[in-house]
């Protein structure tokens, strides 16, 4: 008799233990980040040679980024003026310099408009992987022509970039570029979350 009053008790239930998460805590879990501060508008400096350009951010503060007097005018468009870089830093501690949004996106042909361009990419005129471009002095902040090679990943041999080459095909991906960015569509600054379309 008291088996049967046990299982009367007892409430049937047909859910599955919860799960534990495996995954790790943040790191600045809990901890509060203030109110959004849109990015404002960079320029540069012109040193004689070179320009410079503060960059912003959590990886990008206090770093200045070098860029060649050919190559600034087109990186100040496809950034929006500065609002549009990111610095980001591996596990290593490295460094690289990305434009992100519709622009960079419609540069590399790909239609998330949250992709990010590195702008070793956008100075070559490349977006395959199929060849790295690296730094000759180790400097991730140098974007300056002298210091930028590629290197043939499967092989470890490094060439030097034909800049010829480089400006007429980023020139000709430009054209889709500035196809997306016509007046009348949705400006690029105007949503800084990404969820614009191409």
């Amino acid at each position: 008799m008291s088996n049967s009053h046990d299982d009367q008790a007892r409430p049937q239930t047909s859910k599955t233990p919860e799960r534990k998460s495996t995954r790790k805590p943040r790191s600045d879990k809990g901890v509060p980040r203030g109110q959004y501060i849109p990015r404002t508008e960079t320029r540069g400096t012109y040193k004689g040679d070179h320009w410079e350009i503060p960059l912003t951010g959590t990886h990008g503060k206090g770093e200045v980024l070098k860029i060649d007097p050919e190559d600034y005018a087109l990186l100040m468009e496809m950034s929006d003026t500065g609002t549009r870089t990111n610095v980001a830093r591996g596990s290593g501690g490295n460094a690289t310099v990305y434009i992100r949004g519709r622009k960079a996106a419609a540069f590399a042909g790909y239609s998330n408009p949250k992709h990010l361009l590195p702008i070793t990419r956008l100075l070559a005129g490349e977006t395959h992987g199929g060849r790295a471009i690296i730094h000759i002095n180790g400097n991730p902040f140098d974007h300056r022509r002298a210091n930028l090679c590629t290197e043939v990943t499967a092989k470890k041999t490094r060439h030097p970039i034909n800049w010829e080459d480089a400006e007429y095909k980023r020139e000709k991906r430009m054209e889709v570029v500035r196809d997306v960015s016509k007046p009348g569509d949705i400006s690029p600054s105007a949503n800084d979350n990404g969820t614009e379309s191409i």
